[in-house]
């Protein structure tokens, strides 16, 4: 605190300084002016170009004059925040203070807290009392139970309107999830059939709540940032319109890049396949919903993996080092998934593995930007 007081005084003292000769400058500036409208023998382009340079003084001046104020601003907060740390370790240090009395004058009352004796064995047990631990704990979580409740009911809100709009337009939705499919059928079978009465309905309803999940996603995005941003400090705050941002446009990279891509070259390899075999497709909406949401999900969510190590390195649980260790095994699990996510043919897998891997390799250039190894610790690997 007293180092910062230090460069708080100097920076007001070099902010007053500064002020001074701003001051001292533009009284210069206006004795200038007058003495311009007085005399008619000074050359009129020496006196404009005398004035021009006297005002970009005065600008340099005032604009220096409000960086020092910043700097005074910012060094103030930065008193305030470990004013308030201090306090805190004082209040800390008062309670452990009061243990190690207690411990000195009573030490058969302290250590009741802790221990029990068994008179039968003549043992002394210890233990950890639940009561008030447990309860603290719940008191703790209060705060965050409620604004996680918070943040849910805004992203459920969003969702739920969007789910609202989209069932209105959901026509219009089909006709766009439908495309790959009928572009890929013969001419005797360009349609999509329904087998039960309500799979007409529920149908709808699910490209509904699809489209309305997917619309949602920076409202999510956002709200989940919002949760965790507490726990960040100040400039890592800042980051909520990048973080949104890049995960929705993650998401709808990977949504798009399964839709165009790879939805068209799976299907068509499949329906080809049946017709091969002499096979009439007779394609169910709701097989096909079904397929295609999880599908294009799978997609968006795998290539949030830049993301998703960006904000693991930003709180410090990853670093490049460990990326770059568990590679192997990191390419594994990801042909793995693709494997369960995608149709049951070799092209579709390798055609989510490989951007997958191609992202593995991007998540480590972010991570080693944002928290990089030791130097120690790379050698020794």
């Amino acid at each position: 605190i007293e180092k910062l007081d230090e460069m708080l005084t100097a920076t007001t003292k070099l902010y007053t300084q500064t002020r001074m000769k701003a001051d001292d400058m533009l009284e210069h500036l206006i004795r200038t002016s007058e003495n311009h409208s007085n005399t008619t023998n000074w050359p009129e382009e020496f006196l404009d170009e005398r004035m021009t340079h006297l005002e970009k003084g005065l600008h340099t001046f005032l604009k220096e004059s409000k960086k020092q104020f910043y700097r005074i601003s910012t060094l103030s907060s930065y008193i305030n925040e470990t004013s308030d740390a201090v306090d805190k370790l004082a209040i800390g240090i008062n309670e452990f203070h009061n243990d190690i009395i207690l411990l000195i004058n009573k030490p058969n009352n302290y250590l009741n807290r802790f221990y029990e004796y068994d008179r039968e064995n003549e043992q002394l047990h210890m233990f950890i009392p639940t009561e008030m631990p447990i309860k603290e704990m719940f008191e703790e979580l209060r705060p965050h139970l409620i604004e996680l409740r918070k943040r849910l009911f805004i992203s459920v809100a969003c969702i739920v309107v969007m789910f609202i709009v989209c069932f209105a337009l959901r026509s219009y939705i089909l006709d766009i999830l439908k495309a790959p499919l009928i572009a890929v059928l013969p001419e005797v079978a360009k349609h999509v059939n329904v087998i039960e009465v309500q799979e007409a309905l529920f149908t709808a309803m699910k490209v509904s709540f699809f489209a309305a999940f997917i619309f949602s996603l920076p409202v999510i995005f956002w709200q989940f940032w919002k949760f965790v941003a507490p726990g960040l400090y100040d400039n890592e705050k800042r980051l909520v319109v990048p973080f949104v941002s890049f995960a929705s446009i993650m998401f709808a990279f990977g949504a798009c890049f399964c839709y165009f891509v790879v939805v068209p070259l799976a299907f068509k390899f499949l329906i080809n396949f049946g017709l091969n075999e002499d096979f009439n497709p007779v394609i169910t909406i709701g097989t096909y919903v079904d397929f295609f949401t999880k599908v294009v999900v799978a997609f968006g969510l795998a290539f949030e993996m830049p993301v998703i190590a960006f904000f693991f390195a930003k709180i410090g649980l990853i670093d490049d080092s460990f990326l770059k260790r568990h590679f192997r095994i990191a390419v594994l699990v990801i042909f793995v998934f693709s494997a369960f996510m995608t149709p049951p043919d070799v092209l579709s897998q390798f055609l989510m593995a490989g951007p997958l891997c191609g992202l593995y390799g991007l998540s480590i250039l972010i991570v080693q930007k944002v928290n990089p190894a030791p130097k120690d610790k790379e050698s020794d690997e």
